[in-house]
């Protein structure tokens, strides 16, 4: 990629008291990712939490406790990252998961055919896929008890 404004393949941003560090060239997103250790994106994703998570100030200090990482590598954020990351690496359970995944969407497939009257039907695909897709692939992190396909409303939240 290549910017007029501004050819460096890597750069800082400073936007309302917070720096932005721009990454453009992808050998160097690759080195960014690879030295977590050095970056942390944990306090950005934290930052987002009690507007798009609802939590609050008691819940942001237990998050907050060692975000960073300078004691080591332990804490609430930390510790749920590496959770989850290890339940999506390749394997039986990434596997497992994205065969749930598509099986349900592709019941919506067939049962969007099955709804189709005569006249035939107008719908946003953009709308019926972000719905579907976001449905199929909660479906496959919560089973049945999957709140998405509960709370009709609440896919529409993502979007």
């Amino acid at each position: 990629m290549h910017s007029i404004i501004n050819p460096s393949p890597i750069f800082s941003l400073n936007i309302l008291r917070t720096t932005f560090h721009i990454v453009k060239s992808p050998e160097l997103i690759v080195a960014v990712e690879r030295n977590s250790k050095t970056l942390s994106f944990l306090p950005l994703i934290a930052k987002v939490f009690p507007r798009l998570l609802g939590i609050g100030p008691q819940a942001m200090k237990l998050i907050g406790v060692n975000i960073n990482r300078e004691e080591g590598s332990w804490g609430l954020m930390y510790e749920s990252l590496h959770t989850i990351s290890s339940g999506l690496k390749s394997g039986p359970n990434l596997e497992g998961m994205k065969r749930t995944m598509l099986a349900t969407f592709l019941l919506f497939v067939n049962k969007l055919d099955e709804e189709q009257s005569n006249d035939g039907m107008v719908i946003s695909l953009w709308s019926w896929v972000s719905e579907k897709a976001i449905i199929a692939n909660t479906e496959a992190l919560y089973g049945t008890g999957n709140p998405f396909r509960k709370d009709i409303g609440l896919p529409n939240c993502f979007w």
